[in-house]
């Protein structure tokens, strides 16, 4: 998977969970493809690893996804069927405001391996 708006940052802690970290803003005409391209992404890592959650509960990766428009106002989205769903509600307005997306994924050496073969990290 070629990514056109996200850009990760690696870091790894002392047990050998790493963090990769996105932050994008693109002009609102990007919005759909910003939005399609984050559901795609946690999309297959689901396929690959399960639903995210708690590394200290068994979960093999997490995330924390924050999708807010310029004004401040948050996207709202839920996991459905392994995938995350858009509010339909705000999908709408953000054709039209710039959204600032922030996305990290956290997770142990599997899943590492997962992304950066997916989406060519290193």
């Amino acid at each position: 998977m070629a990514l056109q708006f996200l850009d990760f940052n690696q870091n790894e802690d002392a047990h050998g969970t790493k963090d990769w970290d996105a932050l994008a803003s693109p002009a609102p005409v990007h919005n759909a493809a910003l939005l399609a391209e984050v559901a795609c992404l946690l999309a297959g890592l689901c396929a690959h690893h399960g639903q995210p959650g708690p590394l200290d509960e068994g979960h093999a990766w997490d995330c924390d996804l924050q999708v807010h428009h310029e004004d401040g106002t948050p996207l709202a989205w839920h996991w459905h069927e392994h995938q995350v769903q858009w509010s339909s509600a705000a999908a709408p307005a953000s054709a039209h405001t710039r959204l600032t997306l922030s996305l990290c994924l956290t997770g142990g050496v599997d899943f590492g391996h997962t992304l950066e073969q997916e989406v060519s990290l290193s």
